[in-house]
Parts: structure tokens; C-alpha cells; sequence
């Protein structure tokens, strides 16, 4: 049992170890590529698996260590020791094998939140209607002093250069 118990301490120790690494050699250069609502539910993926892994971690590492510091008087003592230290080895261990799957699953919800996610922001649209009552779709771009370009076309990037003066009206999220 102690046998059992220390490999899986052992593995999910080289688990976690790898998982730090990743974490601190590749998470920038990419993290900062992903949406704010994606960072969010990646690091807390990835926090809620580094404590099942910790977790995991513990339990092993108690299954495989005995609980010394007591003496024992006789042969039954300590059979009774014997007895009671296989049956907490065995509820740890027990434990370190539910944890380990449960930290891989949000290991890989937050792998394939990373994967899956556009990298871009969703745009707010601006309906624009004109003083002439030309009506404009698109995404406000650069606004400065009165002024502001409003792209049409994200594929061709068309932009047109609008002055608030000349505009009667703006409507956010409806065109």
C-alpha cells in the first residue's frame, strides 16, 4: 500500500511541477492574447487544479508516510497500529486518486478555454446617423477632440472620419 502511495506522490508531484513550469515559462506570451472573460475562467481553471493537485499531493504523501510518535506496549498494540495505519493509508491514497482526475479535468477546461478562444474582443457596434439623414454602421476608432473615425469594414478596414457636429445621433449595439 505504501508502495502505491508513494508513486502516486511521486507522479503527481512531476504533475504539478510540469504544470508550474508551463505556467510560468509559456503563460504570458500567450495569456495576453486571450479575452478578459477568457484569462478570467482560465485562471481559475488553472487555480482550481493546482489545489486539486496540491491536494492530491497531501493525501499521497499521507498514505505513504506512517503517523509515528507513540509507543506500544505489546504485540496487539501495535497490530492494532498496524491495522489502523493500513486503513488511513488506504482512505488517503483513496482520496489522491480522486483529486488527480478532478485536477486534470480543470487542467483541460482550461487548455481548451485557451485553444478555443478568438483572441478578440467582441466590438461595440455605433449606429450613426448623419445631420444630412445618412445612416452609418461600425465601431468607433481613435475619438479626439470632436472627432472620430468610424470603421465600416473590418475585412477592407474602410474607415470614414465623422466630427460629432455632423452627427444627430448614436446608438450603441443596434445597427
Amino acid at each position: 500500500m505504501r508502495k502505491a502511495a508513494e508513486q502516486w506522490r511521486i507522479g503527481l508531484g512531476a504533475l504539478t511541477g510540469t504544470l508550474t513550469t508551463i505556467a510560468i515559462l509559456k503563460g504570458p506570451t500567450t495569456f495576453r492574447e486571450l479575452t478578459f472573460e477568457s484569462r478570467l475562467w482560465v485562471v481559475l481553471a488553472l487555480m482550481v487544479a493546482f489545489v486539486f493537485l496540491l491536494a492530491g499531493s497531501w493525501c499521497a504523501m499521507r498514505a505513504a508516510l506512517p503517523h509515528l510518535g507513540s509507543t506500544y506496549d505489546s504485540g496487539d498494540d501495535l497490530r492494532r497500529w498496524t491495522d489502523a495505519e493500513a486503513t488511513r493509508s488506504v482512505k488517503f491514497l483513496l482520496f489522491a486518486q480522486i483529486f488527480t482526475p478532478l485536477a486534470l479535468l480543470f487542467l483541460a477546461l482550461g487548455t481548451g478555454i485557451s485553444w478555443l478562444d478568438s483572441g478578440e474582443s467582441p466590438k461595440t457596434l455605433l449606429a450613426v446617423v448623419l445631420a444630412d439623414g445618412s445612416k452609418m454602421c461600425g465601431t468607433a476608432q481613435g475619438i479626439k477632440d470632436g472627432e472620430f473615425d468610424l470603421l465600416l469594414d473590418t475585412k477592407t478596414s474602410q474607415k470614414v472620419h465623422l466630427r460629432f457636429a455632423d452627427v444627430r445621433s448614436l446608438t450603441v449595439g443596434k445597427c
